[in-house]
């Protein structure tokens, strides 16, 4: 089914999302998460899949991890991310433990229709669970890129996401619960047929780089 736009009057409603995650990106501190985004806005499809491997460099840690992302339906599309970390905690020293986290996301927007750009919302959580740290959180993303095309035909597709979350950390005996907010900027680079490279900035209190492998089954 084709999707339509409709110039200024979606121009301003988005423009105006986008800008509300900045603000609240510009006034929130926060601890940054591990897994991040390893997507771009554009759904596999339904019945499609994606097998990713990654290693995140952050300030006070380290990750192995991996993703399997499922297209359910047109747009609609989920993901679960599993692996390890180590991390640095404050008074105890370094700690390794467990990372675990999904999302889902609609895709509202597709560049291939016409549309300006590819932009999805969605939600997610992510758990990190380490000797003296256990990090929840839960909230919702808003996830733009755009797909272009090489000159040998394949495609680079950046993306950025705006994270707005409500996030528990508990380090030793204390816990604190606060808003959080975070941006991701990363780049997808297609290899081949299947194969996908892709790096990821975080941008927080604290930040880090993941880079990996994406490759559809």
């Amino acid at each position: 089914m084709a999707k339509t736009y409709e110039g200024g009057k979606m121009q301003k409603k988005l423009f105006s999302a986008v800008g509300l995650f900045v603000v609240l990106f510009l006034v929130s501190s926060s601890q940054a998460q591990f897994l991040g985004q390893l997507s771009t806005a554009q759904s596999p499809g339904p019945g499609n899949s994606l097998l990713g491997g990654y290693f995140g460099i952050y300030e006070d840690a380290f990750s192995f991890f991996g993703q399997y992302r499922y297209g359910f339906a047109n747009y609609l599309d989920g993901a679960i991310k599993l692996g390890v970390i180590n991390v640095d905690v404050r008074n105890s020293g370094d700690k390794a433990g467990l990372l675990l986290g999904g999302d889902i996301k609609y895709q509202l927007l597709d560049a291939v229709l016409g549309d300006p750009f590819d932009l999805a919302i969605g939600g997610g959580t992510e758990f990190t669970a380490v000797e003296d740290l256990t990090i929840f959180s839960l909230g919702g993303n808003l996830v733009g890129s755009y797909p272009f095309e090489m000159r040998n035909g394949k495609h680079i597709s950046p993306y950025a996401r705006f994270n707005l979350r409500m996030q528990r950390r508990e380090v030793n005996t204390n816990t604190e619960t606060d808003l959080k907010a975070g941006l991701n900027l990363g780049t997808q680079l297609e290899l081949g047929q299947s194969w996908n490279l892709l790096g990821e900035f975080f941008i927080e209190d604290q930040i880090g780089f993941v880079l990996g492998f994406n490759y559809k089954l």
